[in-house]
């Protein structure tokens, strides 16, 4: 072995050794780990499975699993899952943080990793199974419901697991829902087309998908409800049209999941938004006499608000923010158990998501946002307002560290990254 290999394979260990004793901190977080990376073997020659095709714009999650192949160099051929930390082991380069990059940047990474032992590496890289995610059928389909998502997953495919629409294929709407980027899209499709074959309308799913099957005939005065409802499905209204509380009521009302403040109308492929939480309790409130006609959709969004709890306190975990209530700091920790004897309370830190989509670090001294009375009562000075996907860490006072510090002395935050929905970086 020369010495330039010898001396990038030590460097190799080196690393992998430090990525594994990182892994082994992380349990301070109480994060769900995976312990070592499960190899997933090949499928044998008898009984070969080709992975399902993804866009090389799939972006890699947490428990993915993915197959690498480098054509010639057989010991190279491994199906493996990616760890709940975001990494995975591979030969000769070792530890690779996978989880955020696109199929193809993986790929990139791989070959880059390879030149210096193989002569331009061909390198393949392709997903065996996704993260269990959820397609939601709804409307007059035979069987509406949730679906399990995987990469690939086309909206025929879908149509067939559903049974399809429950009226004739003429009679009936169909439009994709789509949630990117805090916005959603409804995209119209002709059922008739699409089970005719035509490609053009055969789209390929993401995860999070709605599938919305409508009654087309306009002598069916009907609209559709779907979403945080206890009974979805579609409902007769009068010509002259309803109410949106007095629909909601017809859907069995919301659910504790509900988004009150973001209840969405679809009309004529427009989408509105209106705040009903104070509707509930305020029968005047003008937002609860929005008249429903047929035809509408009304969509009651789930409440994927949260915050993050972790360090020095008794039940680190992810916690929602309650829809059109604030939670502060004091409450979130109360939630969490408060902090535990080791807990420093002079330093705790919250790591919050800015409009540049880096984490800022914000410093409090908890002990400050008290103060005694002389009759032995505590009362709250101030408090912190949290915001979305804030993490609140709570240092050990023994390590000499400050929450800042924490960050990189637990590992990293990859995990809680994908459960907020947001990075979470340094």
């Amino acid at each position: 072995m020369s010495n330039r290999l010898r001396t990038k394979t030590h460097i190799r260990t080196a690393q992998a050794l430090a990525v594994a004793a990182l892994t082994a901190l992380s349990g301070a977080l109480c994060l769900p780990q995976s312990g070592r990376a499960q190899s997933v073997p090949p499928a044998s020659d008898a009984g070969t499975t080709t992975p399902p095709v993804v866009a090389s714009t799939y972006v890699l999650a947490p428990l993915d699993v993915i197959d690498i192949a480098v054509q010639g160099h057989e010991d190279y051929h491994t199906a493996t899952s990616i760890l709940a930390d975001g990494t995975f082991n591979y030969p000769t380069i070792g530890a690779i943080h996978a989880a955020g990059l696109t199929v193809a940047q993986l790929k990139t990474l791989i070959t880059k990793g390879l030149s210096d032992y193989f002569n331009q590496p061909d390198v393949t890289v392709s997903v065996r199974e996704s993260h269990i995610q959820k397609i939601t059928v709804s409307g007059i389909a035979r069987a509406p419901g949730l679906y399990d998502y995987r990469p690939g997953l086309t909206l025929l495919e879908v149509v067939s697991q559903s049974g399809g629409s429950s009226q004739a294929p003429e009679s009936t709407g169909l439009s994709l829902v789509t949630h990117k980027n805090n916005q959603t899209t409804s995209v119209p499709i002709d059922l008739v087309s699409l089970l005719a074959g035509d490609p053009a309308q055969n789209i390929a799913l993401s995860p999070g998908d709605t599938l919305l099957f409508t009654q087309r005939d306009p002598a069916k005065s009907a609209v559709q409800i779907v979403g945080q409802v206890n009974h979805p499905g579609q409902f007769t209204v009068l010509r002259q049209g309803a109410t949106l509380i007095s629909m909601l009521t017809e859907a069995g009302g919301t659910t504790p999941s509900a988004v009150l403040t973001r209840v969405q109308l679809v009309r004529n492929g427009k989408t509105y938004v209106y705040n009903i939480h104070d509707t509930l309790y305020n029968i005047d409130d003008p937002s609860g006499q929005i008249k429903i006609y047929a035809g509408d959709t009304i969509n009651v969004p789930f409440n994927n608000t949260k915050v993050a709890v972790q360090g020095e306190v008794r039940a680190p975990n992810v916690y929602t923010i309650p829809d059109g209530e604030p939670l502060t700091l004091s409450t979130a920790l109360a939630q969490a158990g408060g902090p535990t004897t080791e807990g420093d309370k002079k330093d705790v830190g919250v790591y919050r998501l800015g409009k540049d989509n880096q984490r800022h670090f914000i410093e409090y001294d908890l002990e400050q946002l008290y103060k005694s009375h002389p009759d032995a009562k505590t009362t709250r000075l101030a408090d912190v307002t949290l915001q979305d996907k804030d993490i609140i860490v709570v240092p050990t006072r023994h390590h000499g560290h400050s929450a800042l510090d924490y960050l990189g002395y637990v590992g990293n935050f990859t995990y809680l990254g994908y459960v907020l929905g947001a990075p979470v970086r340094r």
